[in-house]
């Protein structure tokens, strides 16, 4: 079983969320890393997650990845 790792270059998390979880769900990448330039740590990050993939992030001003 080989595995696949996408990475994306995402300006808007929040605005396309649905879209980067439509992508998981018909891509379903092993590994999908994300960069985020304009971002704020939001308060509760759960909303971010998709079911069946371990969510990490490490947020800073203006900054991101996850």
């Amino acid at each position: 079983m080989g595995y696949s790792i996408s990475f994306l270059n995402i300006r808007g998390l929040h605005s396309n969320l649905d879209a980067t979880h439509h992508f998981l769900e018909t891509q379903s990448p092993s590994v999908l890393g994300l960069t985020e330039t304009q971002i704020k740590t939001p308060p509760d990050v759960r909303y971010l997650t998709y079911p069946g993939y371990n969510f990490f992030h490490l947020f800073q001003w203006k900054a991101g990845v996850c």
